[in-house]
């Protein structure tokens, strides 16, 4: 055997080890995708959980979310930046999702789900006021996902009260539903 013979074998399995590199890298970037896209699945699920738990301990909170909801231009001021604190925190969740599904980083569910709930509040009649108003501080991509689902899933403030039966306010006496019962 030749040092020519030598330098062709050594080259091919330099190129072999090459392509053996190359399939691992591959094979461990998958698995890094699969561990980012769990992880932030996970992190976006405890966000939207987190974001409630504030609203909940303050009745002050649910009392103005509930007035703005059936009309937000006739609310206090302060009702107006408690209801626009909440539901800027639920945008800012469906933005996140939306980008974060683009990236595929989250399934088609969550990001569902996470536009659902924004578009559910903003589909209400104060919610709509509130929109009127806010719309054009937030990203194209998100505005469009809010609108798109608005569109395609047209709901009334009664689908909102079956998924937060809390945001419910007793008409008759102004006050949340449950306040006046003995």
């Amino acid at each position: 055997m030749t040092l020519e013979d030598l330098a062709n074998i050594a080259e091919i399995i330099g190129l072999i080890a090459i392509l053996i590199s190359l399939i691992a890298i591959y094979v461990q970037q998958r698995k890094d995708h699969v561990f980012a896209k769990a992880q932030s699945q996970r992190e976006i699920l405890q966000s939207g959980s987190n974001a409630l738990d504030p609203l909940l301990h303050n009745p002050n909170a649910i009392e103005s979310i509930q007035v703005c909801l059936l009309d937000y231009f006739g609310a206090s001021s302060q009702q107006q930046v408690e209801f626009a604190r909440f539901v800027h925190k639920q945008v800012n969740l469906a933005e996140q999702t939306v980008y974060m599904n683009l990236e595929q980083l989250v399934d088609d569910s969550s990001h569902h789900k996470f536009v659902a709930f924004p578009a559910l509040l903003l589909s209400t009649p104060g919610g709509k006021q509130y929109w009127e108003t806010t719309r054009n501080v937030y990203g194209v991509e998100i505005v469009e996902a809010l609108e798109k689902h608005m569109h395609d899933h047209p709901a009334d403030i009664e689908a909102l009260f079956e998924i937060c039966p809390y945001f419910r306010m007793d008409k008759s006496t102004s006050t949340p539903s449950g306040e006046n019962e003995a």
